[in-house]
């Protein structure tokens, strides 16, 4: 057992490290939950919304996996100069980091799971989205070219039979 102080206070900073990591995963998964609903009930700025803070989440869990990365640096390593894993750390260190740490990599572990399981559906929902929407357009395109009763901006049927005149909006 390790009872140096240094590595204490490394453990204590690692582990106040990874508990935000995990906290930030679990916002995430909230994220993807209220993107998935956005996308259940077409709400684009919900979609928007979330989709944002889902780019800054993730940016903030990179700055503190580069961090991460550092102070296990200055850790021993493990065999063939590989950086410890958490359980390892904590047996090193002795209790109460051993349980610490081991709760806290299940915590990451349940969260990284429930984001990537969620991430996926969301992932099939917009490709469902696009599919609906692009089919819209052909069918919107298709009844244009059929029907050429067009009718201009200001009302009146027009001359001539331009299909760009049925979608003269920008969504």
């Amino acid at each position: 057992m390790v009872t140096m102080t240094s590595d204490k206070l490394q453990a204590e900073r690692l582990y106040t490290l990874l508990s935000a990591m995990a906290k930030a995963l679990e916002q995430l998964y909230d994220c993807l939950r209220s993107q998935q609903k956005a996308l259940i009930t077409w709400n684009y700025e919900a979609f928007v919304s979330s989709t944002r803070e889902q780019n800054s989440l993730a940016r903030e869990n990179l700055r503190r996996e580069q961090i991460r990365l550092a102070l296990v640096q200055q850790f021993p390593k493990g065999e063939n100069g590989r950086n410890l894993s958490l359980r390892e750390l904590g047996a090193l260190l002795g209790e109460p980091w051993q349980r610490r740490f081991e709760e806290l990599a299940s915590r990451i572990r349940t969260a990284s799971g429930k984001v990537s399981d969620l991430k996926a559906q969301n992932e099939m929902l917009i490709g469902k989205a696009r599919s609906l929407v692009d089919g819209q357009l052909k069918l919107l395109l298709e009844f244009a070219r059929i029907n050429r009763n067009l009718y201009e901006e200001n009302g009146k049927k027009s001359k001539k039979a331009n299909l760009h005149k049925v979608l003269d909006q920008k969504v």
